[in-house]
């Protein structure tokens, strides 16, 4: 959909330095990074707990994307993408059933009352370009050589990504919002980027796709954290952005950091947490845990 150049890989994609932005430039490097086979495991703390009691935690009831299916969906679930990969379906076939299974999204149409609960809006390819005096900015030059690279459009439209919804606020709370918080109609601040490619298409091309939509919500998070004067040793493991990509499907989920230095923006990193296949059930079951603790 776009280029990226700059972007660099080696044999081993479990970790991605965004070291710079410059003039519509994004500077993406690939680094080995064996040390974090076990990050899946102690990332999240509540992963060793049973669905039943992740799902829906108290304050967050109001938000309509949990996924919960049973034993004999996720199963069915298996067997329908086993059939897809072996008929070499297209990515839009894959896409659509991910959408449909996985990638919840709330009726629009349903009243919502101001119970000021935490909800989330599931986006399509989204239009939504820089836009400096409204909160929503490219990351900063941070490498001088960048400038020797040609530029690239940020006009990112990822497949898929959730924001936070206004809907549930105080109406006298939510408009001011714009002023400190990019806000595009009700939806602001991102949190999860999905990318989909077809089955055999390389995984590079997914992977700088959120690379970059995820790098632009996470420094766009960090200037709202830093304007409020909360950037502290304690804050900066709470920023952070969730990316998916998805070929055919095999699956893994991202994070996006910040790697700030004397507490100025420095950079991000993106690191694989988790990667399987949905042609199991015990993929299904995975992928199912991640998308609800990612909305936590």
């Amino acid at each position: 959909m776009f280029g990226c150049p700059g972007y660099y890989t080696p044999d081993c994609d479990d970790e991605y330095c965004i070291i710079s932005s410059y003039n519509n430039h994004l500077t993406i490097v690939s680094h080995s990074s064996g040390k974090l086979i076990d990050i899946s495991r102690n990332h999240i703390s509540a992963m060793s707990l049973p669905t039943s009691i992740r799902i829906e935690p108290d304050g967050l009831s109001g938000a309509n994307v949990w996924v919960e299916k049973s034993d004999v969906e996720a199963g069915r679930i298996a067997a329908e993408y086993k059939e897809m990969k072996g008929l070499s379906l297209c990515e839009e076939k894959f896409a659509r059933v991910a959408k449909e299974t996985f990638l919840q999204r709330a009726w629009r149409s349903v009243d919502t009352s101001e119970d000021r609960r935490w909800r989330a809006e599931r986006m399509l390819q989204l239009v939504c370009p820089p836009q400096e005096n409204a909160h929503w900015c490219i990351p900063p030059l941070l490498d001088s050589n960048a400038s020797s690279v040609a530029e690239w459009s940020w006009d990112i439209r990822p497949d898929c990504a959730y924001w936070l919804s206004l809907k549930g606020f105080n109406q006298q709370y939510s408009f001011h919002v714009q002023n400190c918080a990019f806000v595009q109609d009700y939806i602001t601040c991102p949190y999860f980027t999905i990318e989909f490619k077809r089955d055999g298409q390389s995984h590079d091309v997914a992977v700088k796709q959120v690379a970059a939509a995820g790098a632009m919500a996470l420094y766009n998070r960090w200037r709202l954290f830093s304007e409020a004067k909360y950037i502290s040793l304690s804050f900066i493991g709470t920023i952070r952005h969730y990316a998916l990509t998805f070929i055919g499907p095999k699956f893994v989920f991202w994070i996006l950091q910040p790697t700030p230095r004397d507490g100025q923006w420095s950079g991000c990193t993106m690191r694989r947490l988790v990667g399987s296949e949905c042609t199991a059930v015990y993929g299904v079951r995975e992928l199912i845990d991640w998308i609800n603790e990612v909305h936590r």
